[in-house]
């Protein structure tokens, strides 16, 4: 039994690694096609191919095609699929991936004062005040009390901002979803579901304001712990500006990224979710623009201790805001599906300088890889 055991969780493994690679090579070509990108060798690609096959011999060429057009002919361009199927699983094992996925642990891990504020949330269907003591729906009213407005959102699988809900009170004191104008009460969070968590709408710095102030605009930072010095890295760094009018700033919502070079400088072209450029955003010219981001370096030593207070993740994807005291606050982290492609539109490859050095560590230790866990008796 034991032996059928293992021979089936090799065969869950293939399907899994089989159906990502499908998954992101529909993506690529998607990419391709839109982008008008020849179906041709590229300068460099054969050493890229020989790099990233440590990790599979199906290399998928299409993301060098891609990317180098971009940042370009860079062999540490990072492969989704690779980084997906055999990066993100050794860096950060699954096993701990559900606890730290959960935003409603977040108060538990991390200094409050440097999170948005909790009023309020639901585990599991139960309801919770911010220090996890049971209430009933109606109290949530007397917490509410004199907020005027509040974010509401799945504490997991919010990607991409799915899910997240403005909430803002009417002249009678009744709070409607600013997008579609739901009211808020028990019926609605009833079908909204069993595990949400309601937060204050941070306020961002006033710099940050200027490019979209509908919106919270977020940096999405790539961080990595190293297994082999146990030093906290901030990889690369993109900042996210919302669609004027929306409240969500991701790409998918309409929201474009930008670069941000090592300096803290703005890179002068943006992007959206399928590589097109632009040079002007929101009525703002950033082609021209020689900004930088004041807090950069805040941003990049808030990062590295959010990382280093994370003992079991080494790579994480965290989304950091400058509220408006100029002060880093972490809006949330992300473990896995790390978007690469956001770093690899804009500014460079993905995990930058420390590429070799996590593709050597991982193709190691790929063998102890448990993508499903399944008791062999």
């Amino acid at each position: 039994m034991r032996k059928l055991g293992k021979k089936l969780l090799k065969a869950l493994d293939f399907i899994l690694v089989w159906y990502m690679y499908n998954f992101y090579y529909k993506w690529c070509k998607r990419i391709i096609k839109i982008q008008h990108i020849p179906n041709k060798y590229v300068c460099g690609e054969d050493k890229y191919v020989k790099l990233w096959s440590k990790f599979s011999s199906k290399v998928n060429v299409d993301y060098y095609r891609i990317f180098s057009r971009y940042i370009g002919n860079n062999k540490f361009i990072v492969p989704e699929d690779i980084c997906h199927s055999f990066i993100e699983p050794v860096l950060n094992p699954y096993r701990y991936r559900p606890y730290y996925s959960d935003k409603n642990t977040y108060d538990k891990v991390f200094d409050k004062t440097i999170l948005p504020k909790t009023y309020c949330r639901c585990i599991l269907g139960e309801l919770l005040d911010k220090n996890y003591k049971q209430i009933e729906f109606k109290d949530i009213y007397d917490i509410l009390d004199n907020v005027d407005c509040f974010i509401l959102k799945p504490t997991s699988d919010s990607d991409s901002g799915k899910g997240v809900l403005l909430f803002e009170k009417n002249i009678n004191g009744r709070f409607y979803d600013k997008k579609d104008g739901k009211l808020f009460n028990s019926d609605f969070l009833s079908r909204y579901g069993n595990n949400w968590i309601i937060q204050e709408k941070l306020k961002q710095s006033e710099f940050i304001n200027k490019f979209c102030s509908t919106s919270v605009n977020t940096f999405r930072v790539l961080v990595y712990k190293s297994p082999v010095d146990n030093i906290s890295y901030v990889l690369n760094i993109i900042m996210r500006i919302g669609k004027k009018g929306s409240y969500i700033d991701n790409a998918h919502a309409g929201g474009l990224f930008i670069g941000i070079n090592k300096n803290g400088k703005m890179c002068n072209f943006l992007c959206d979710q399928y590589g097109n450029k632009f040079y002007e955003f929101n009525n703002i010219d950033f082609k021209n623009s020689e900004a930088k981001i004041p807090n950069y370096d805040s941003i990049v030593d808030f990062s590295k201790k959010i990382s280093s207070q994370i003992n079991h993740l080494r790579l994480l994807a965290l989304d950091v805001m400058i509220d408006d005291n100029n002060n880093p606050r972490l809006v949330e982290f992300n473990i896995s599906a790390l978007s690469t492609w956001l770093f690899q539109f804009t500014i460079n490859s993905a995990f930058g300088n420390k590429t070799e050095e996590i593709i050597n560590y991982c193709s190691e230790k790929r063998k102890n890889i448990e993508r499903i866990k399944i008791s062999l008796w």
